[in-house]
C-alpha cells in the first residue's frame, strides 16, 4: 500500500493570503476608479454636441464613496440629450439628381417617407464606452492578481 503524503495547511498563511488580495484589491479598486474617472470625462466631452462648447466646457467628474460621478453642469443637457433622433420627412433622396423628391408626378407617383435617424444619447454613448473600460480594466487586473 503506497503512502500517502500528508498535507499540512497552516491557518497562518490563508490568512495573510486573504490579507494580501484584500490590500491588492483595494489598490486596484481606487486605480480602476481614477482611470474610469479620468477616461469617462476625456469620452464625455468627444460624446457632447459641439456648437458653442458650453457644454463640453461644463463636462466634470468626481468619485464619492464607491462611485464615478460623470456628468454636465449646464441645466440644458438633460433637453439637448433628448434630442438625438432626426424627424421623419417626407420624399426619397435620388442621388443621380443630388436632392430629395417631394412632389408627387407621374414617374413618381409615391413619394415615400424617410423613417428619420435612431436616437443615441451622448450619456448613453459615454456610458456604454466607460463600462467597455471597465470591463478591460478588471480583466487586466485579475489576470495580474498576486
Amino acid at each position: 500500500m503506497p503512502a500517502v503524503p500528508r498535507i499540512r495547511i497552516n491557518v497562518r498563511d490563508v490568512v495573510h493570503y486573504v490579507g494580501v488580495v484584500e490590500r491588492y484589491w483595494e489598490g486596484q479598486e481606487m486605480e480602476i476608479m481614477n482611470h474610469l474617472k479620468d477616461e469617462g470625462l476625456i469620452i464625455l466631452r468627444e460624446e457632447v454636441p459641439k456648437r458653442s462648447g458650453k457644454l463640453a466646457a461644463s463636462c466634470w467628474s468626481e468619485i464619492s464613496g464607491k462611485t464615478v460621478h460623470i456628468g454636465t453642469g449646464e441645466p440644458y443637457a438633460d433637453i439637448i440629450d433628448g434630442y438625438g433622433r432626426s424627424p421623419p420627412s417626407e420624399g426619397r433622396y435620388v442621388p443621380a439628381l443630388g436632392k430629395r423628391l417631394v412632389k408627387v408626378s407621374k414617374t413618381n407617383p409615391r413619394i415615400g417617407i424617410h423613417p428619420g435617424s435612431k436616437k443615441t444619447p451622448f450619456s448613453e454613448r459615454t456610458s456604454e464606452r466607460v463600462f467597455m473600460i471597465a470591463e478591460e480594466r478588471m480583466e487586466n487586473a485579475l489576470r495580474n492578481m498576486p
